[in-house]
């Protein structure tokens, strides 16, 4: 070469050249990342999934509560039944007269009865709740479901108590009942044996026509 001539350094190839360091982040840029790192580690925790419609847990509560709705309508039929005024049956229902015929006796007559009843429809012994008498809408069914039955002891007090809800105190009357007869009488009805008496208009008997309702009470010996 001539003189003043450069002389050309020659060129390393791309894989033969040394790498180069990335430039170091600045003090500011290192802070905000281990802030960062930091708060992702204070993260509350997810809140537990709230049981859906089948979870097992939904199921309970619900059984729950149901048997709170009926420990609730329970207790309302309960107190509603001690609210009742319970009336007690008198020992003897009727005034015997002999031959078979008796008188059904309102309550100012309660020292002239001496007799018991049975009825021969349902075979339900008579009862006379005295000072009482049947409200207006007592029925066939009501007697049927409530009134007590005395070859069922264990079921007298509750049913006794549903009996008397529909009873009305009146000084007078008495309020005969079995279970598909009843009447309510101040002063004296006589009843017609065995052929049946009129149970109108002092109540009502079975579900029979008006004129058809007969009593079938008659004087009872055991």
């Amino acid at each position: 070469m001539g003189c003043g001539a450069s002389t050309r350094r020659p060129r390393q190839p791309p894989d033969l050249e040394p790498e180069r360091a990335p430039p170091p982040e600045s003090p500011s840029k290192v802070d905000e990342t281990a802030a960062a790192a930091d708060q992702g580690d204070q993260l509350p925790s997810p809140r537990p999934k709230a049981a859906g419609p089948g979870d097992g847990a939904t199921v309970q509560d619900d059984w729950d509560d149901w048997d709170e709705e009926e420990a609730d309508e329970a207790t309302a039929e309960e107190a509603e039944v001690s609210a009742v005024r319970v009336v007690q049956p008198s020992g003897a229902v009727a005034c015997a007269k002999g031959g078979g015929s008796a008188l059904l006796c309102g309550s100012a007559l309660d020292s002239a009865v001496n007799a018991r009843l049975s009825c021969t429809s349902c075979g339900y012994r008579v009862l006379r709740l005295p000072h009482s008498r049947w409200a207006p809408d007592v029925d066939y069914y009501w007697m049927r479901n409530f009134c007590p039955d005395g070859r069922m002891p264990g079921r007298w007090d509750e049913d006794l108590a549903k009996l008397c809800a529909k009873l009305v105190a009146d000084d007078e009357a008495a309020a005969y009942a079995c279970g598909c007869s009843w009447q309510s009488v101040v002063g004296e009805k006589e009843l017609g044996g065995a052929g049946g008496t009129p149970a109108m208009p002092h109540g009502g008997a079975r579900l029979e026509n008006c004129e058809a309702q007969l009593l079938n009470w008659v004087v009872s010996y055991s």
